[in-house]
């Protein structure tokens, strides 16, 4: 399996670490049950009835597994717990990973090797809300292992007819979700969910315990104010599992004024035998120049084979079903009797999470994702066809899989803009690549499917139209982009940020590198 082996063939020559099999290193079973019985967690190791339950990936490409796994459960002793999980680490040569959900896709959560010391944060849930009536604020403190799911049914209980920066996919820990960048699909109004942080809680590489803001750092421990907000900085885009373990996060949320209407339209790609599928893109891309920043939402081509693939907008719409109907009647009245379904159809919602429920996440498949970032000018360029490129990609994917894919693939267009309440941000404000902040379109391929024999030959489709709109791309997303991108430095962060992340990672978690996973901050420096 060529493209099998060249995915998991980096993770031998990354970062070395110890094993069973080095007696040198290995902790012994006295030093084992001494760790054990000095932590108010529970510890698991391969032979515990539980272990798969905490340690599973979604991505079954993903077979690195810890060999200790750290399950955090309580509040209780949690910041002793970590301490001794860090030292333990530290003195067998371990590495430590980090998981709450295994959404990870290119397997950060899970280790570059086998035989780690996993912080499992799963069960680790609380909510709480902070709210400040003199200055109209509502701040939501959220811990790890929290879901968006978690997160949207709490906050629907509390307060209903508030907004959170969070992803689509319920099943999505936060943590990872936002120290990634976070694109939401209501990104056209809110940005992304690092734009919505008020602060970080985290226990670093030194085991000090911390408090970081945008003007400053606390010390938990010593009482101590620190001015030095780069910590803050890089947290936000900086990606997961690179700079601490992150406890708790504190978001604002902001207020729902009139409900928000869905609008979802069904395309075919052919309509009598000819292709629809490009002028009906073309149709979407062109109004995004004139779009409010309350069109949300996506637009994208849905492929199952052997069918021929289907374009797909998902529109969400903050404002009432007129004021809806007033701005969205250039998609709804476009090629109308080519609409599927009955044609185009809108649904209001009074609250997020009454329209969030309805979405569901599949389950467990073999998960391969590119990612680009694109200007309205990048996708609007007749030299560098995008929309040609989209449906090339689609129509090749429903013909050469065939029936042999069980499963299917999906490229999806998100709006892009933050032009509500934090239309503020600059491109220095956080760390995460400034083709975000350049960007109207952020386009993600995946393909989720059940048939292992296939492995390879999706992989090396995948790769190839990964190059091909990388090249004409802003950049590339932390979170959703192929395990193998050669250029993902400059994709994720660019070479200006990267240089400022990687100082930043020396400061708090000094050589060799205590937080370490593939293309992080850090990998192979």
């Amino acid at each position: 399996m060529l493209a099998l082996s060249l995915f998991f063939s980096l993770i031998s020559i990354v970062y070395g670490a110890c094993n069973p099999s080095n007696i040198t290193c290995w902790p012994t079973n006295e030093e084992i049950n001494r760790f054990t019985h000095s932590l108010t967690a529970t510890l698991l190791i391969p032979t515990s009835n539980e272990y798969s339950k905490y340690c599973t990936p979604k991505n079954l490409l993903i077979t690195t597994r810890p060999y200790f796994i750290v399950v955090i459960e309580s509040s209780v002793n949690i910041k002793q717990d970590i301490i001794k999980s860090i030292i333990f680490t530290k003195e067998h040569d371990l590495e430590l990973t980090i998981f709450s959900t295994g959404h990870s896709y290119t397997g950060r959560s899970s280790g570059i090797y086998n035989y780690s010391l996993q912080i499992n944060f799963k069960n680790y849930k609380r909510v709480s809300f902070n709210t400040n009536n003199d200055l109209n604020e509502t701040i939501m403190t959220a811990t790890t292992g929290n879901t968006l799911d978690d997160v949207y049914s709490i906050i629907n209980s509390t307060f209903p007819y508030k907004l959170f920066a969070g992803g689509q996919c319920p099943t999505v820990g936060i943590g990872g979700y936002s120290l990634g960048g976070g694109h939401s699909p209501l990104s056209s109004y809110l940005g992304l969910a690092i734009d919505t942080i008020y602060s970080f809680e985290l226990i670093t590489a030194n085991t000090s315990h911390i408090m970081c803001y945008k003007n400053g750092t606390y010390f938990i421990d010593d009482d101590r104010w620190s001015n030095n907000s780069d910590l803050f900085w890089a947290l936000r885009g900086g990606g997961g599992g690179t700079f601490g373990i992150i406890l708790n996060i504190s978001y604002y949320l902001y207020d729902l004024q009139n409900g928000l209407t869905s609008l979802v339209i069904l395309y075919p790609y052919y309509y009598n035998n000819t292709l629809i599928a490009k002028d009906i893109y073309n149709n979407f891309m062109i109004h995004l120049a004139t779009f409010s920043e309350n069109v949300n939402g996506y637009a994208l081509s849905e492929i199952f084979p052997p069918s021929q693939p289907l374009l797909t907008m998902y529109i969400l719409y903050l404002g009432t079903m007129e004021q809806a109907k007033t701005e969205l009647f250039v998609l709804t009245d476009y090629m109308i009797e080519c609409q599927l379904n009955g044609g185009y159809k809108y649904e209001y919602y009074s609250t997020y999470y009454q329209w969030q429920i309805n979405n569901h996440f599949p389950g467990d498949f073999y998960t391969v994702f590119f990612s680009a970032l694109y200007s309205y000018n990048n996708i609007t360029n007749d030299e560098i066809h995008y929309i040609d490129k989209i449906n090339s990609f689609s129509i090749e994917a429903s013909n050469i899989f065939n029936i042999s894919l069980k499963g299917s693939f999906v490229f999806t267009n998100t709006m892009l803009n933050g032009g509500g309440p934090n239309s503020n941000i600059g491109f220095n404000d956080t760390s995460i690549t400034d083709g975000f902040r350049e960007s109207r379109i952020y386009a993600a391929a995946g393909t989720q499917f059940l048939n292992s024999n296939i492995v390879d030959n999706v992989t090396i489709f995948m790769d190839k139209y990964a190059e091909i709109f990388e090249n004409i791309s802003l950049g590339a997303y932390f979170n959703e982009d192929r395990y193998n991108n050669p250029n993902w430095i400059d994709q994720y962060w660019d070479n200006t940020h990267y240089n400022t992340l990687i100082n930043i990672k020396q400061t708090w978690d000094p050589k060799p590198f205590l937080f370490t996973c593939h293309h992080c901050v850090g990998d192979g420096d």
